[in-house]
């Protein structure tokens, strides 16, 4: 999963190091600011069309709405740039020690305010 746009992912040792003992690590302006909105524009577009594995978890007398939708990166156009022309895969790659990434799934959790 890399391209020619792809830029050199902003892994530490220590991210590495972190995510090695705790299987997590939050990598701060990994994502440029067009691939956060490329994201958001993903997101809204999920949200108008839901793919039949979406999942409602709020209840129909709850203020607001809780959806889950996933693998969805085929068919949203912006949820598949950012995956190809970001530096996710390679910071992925970094963390594992691993030269090749696979994408399992794209998870999409949205939760509007007030929702319980």
């Amino acid at each position: 999963m890399t391209s020619s746009t792809t830029r050199d992912a902003k892994v530490t040792d220590a991210d590495i190091g972190a995510f090695q003992s705790d299987g997590a690590v939050c990598l701060r302006q990994l994502l440029r600011p067009h691939q956060i909105e490329l994201l958001r524009a993903g997101i809204e577009a999920n949200l108008a069309q839901p793919s039949p594995r979406a999942k409602v978890a709020s209840g129909a007398d709850d203020p607001g709405r809780f959806i889950g939708d996933f693998c969805n990166w085929q068919h949203n156009e912006y949820y598949r740039r950012v995956i190809f022309e970001s530096s996710l895969a390679q910071a992925a790659g970094q963390l594992m020690h691993s030269r090749t990434v696979r994408l399992y799934h794209d998870h999409m959790l949205a939760k509007e305010p007030a929702t319980r």
